[in-house]
């Protein structure tokens, strides 16, 4: 054994130096490169995927003022609405938003809306409502949870067009205007 330690010298200590830091430095960079490319993936994978929203949407066509609400993808992939639950439903309409909606497909920038217009008669649109929506792309599963304040359309003021402004062109030219505005 003291023969084999006075047999090492200073060329042998800095060989074994040697590889122990390039065996770390490679260890380091594999784990490194290996974080590197899981975020690059999850970047990837959130940039492409769907997003389901769902919001309050009004506009006025003349004189009439219309609600809707709108369920839309904004997200780069399309996506499989396997299920949307609301918590309270409105009074005023014969059948509840986007609930039957299971198994739906929705591409991308598509958008699906319902008026609220016979609830806008009924409704005294003071109620909060939670909209939940399961959906999926490829293999991933989502689930979102939107808050529908409908006492804002209480605060939304809306211009009131003179009589004259009833011609059908002018209608016409409102609506296709405020359609295009909106983008629904």
């Amino acid at each position: 054994m003291q023969n084999l330690i006075n047999q090492i010298n200073l060329s042998h200590i800095i060989s074994v130096v040697s590889i122990f830091t390039s065996l770390t430095i490679a260890l380091f960079s594999l784990s490194v490169s290996r974080k590197s490319l899981k975020l690059t993936q999850q970047s990837i994978d959130s940039a492409n995927r769907p997003y389901l929203v769902i919001y309050l949407e009004t506009i006025q066509i003349s004189k009439t003022i219309v609600d809707y609400l709108v369920l839309k993808n904004f997200g780069k992939s399309g996506a499989i609405i396997e299920k949307v639950t609301l918590d309270l439903p409105y009074d005023g309409l014969k059948r509840q938003p986007f609930v039957e909606l299971n198994n739906f497909s929705i591409a991308p920038e598509q958008s699906i809306s319902t008026s609220l217009f016979d609830a806008r008669e009924t409704e005294t649109f003071s109620d909060k409502r939670i909209f939940t929506i399961k959906y999926s792309s490829h293999s991933e599963t989502y689930t979102d949870t939107f808050f529908i304040n409908d006492e804002q359309l209480k605060f939304m003021s809306f211009s009131k067009p003179d009589a004259k402004d009833d011609l059908l062109q002018t209608v016409i030219s409102k609506a296709a205007s405020e359609i295009i505005r909106k983008n629904l």
